[in-house]
């Protein structure tokens, strides 16, 4: 019984952490006025990067401007022509943080042998959750207009493909809410 709880329970954690869906939250200025909003550009200067050697790549960029890109132009906007001006900016930023989970296991299941009774096991499991903000802002203030924010559990040993994916689905999922209702 104890190899087998020694077992299951952190494949169990990885197993759930593999399949965690993305916590999404956006807030907005209440005055700002996202009906004018129609083209956009790329904030100046480099992208925040997570630092994380890890995860902070160009190649993460790569991954994360054709999907912002991609979602923009699918809801409409354009990006503005070289030279002009643009009505709103957009930029990211990516955050990793390594967390722990923790879960008690109890092995009393209510018999008694021998005179002994299990005791409870605690599990700890670290694993890093990972942040995409995207923001929306004014040029002619550099204020924020629009912040989204995606949460998710990291894995740092996905294929290529499946950091596309999973940065294309946290995109998709960020975005939704913008432009605010």
């Amino acid at each position: 019984m104890r190899f087998t709880c020694a077992v299951v329970v952190p494949l169990l954690v990885l197993v759930l952490a593999g399949c965690s869906r993305i916590t999404v939250t956006a807030e907005h200025d209440p005055a700002a006025n996202f009906g004018a909003l129609h083209t956009y550009a790329w904030r100046p200067g480099p992208q925040q990067g997570v630092g994380d050697p890890r995860f902070d790549s160009t190649l993460i960029d790569k991954r994360v401007r054709p999907a912002i890109d991609r979602v923009l132009a699918a809801k409409g906007y354009q990006m503005a022509a070289p030279g002009t001006a643009a009505d709103f900016l957009v930029g990211y930023h990516a955050v990793v943080r390594q967390k722990t989970s923790g879960q008690t296991i109890s092995r009393w299941y209510g018999y008694r042998v021998g005179g002994a009774r299990g005791g409870p096991q605690a599990y700890a499991h670290d694993y890093d959750e990972g942040t995409l903000l995207i923001d929306v802002i004014d040029p002619a203030t550099m204020q924020l207009l629009w912040r989204g924010s995606g949460t998710r559990v990291v894995d740092p040993q996905a294929s290529p493909e499946k950091r596309e994916q999973r940065i294309n689905e946290a995109v998709d999922q960020v975005l939704a809410d913008f432009p605010p209702r």
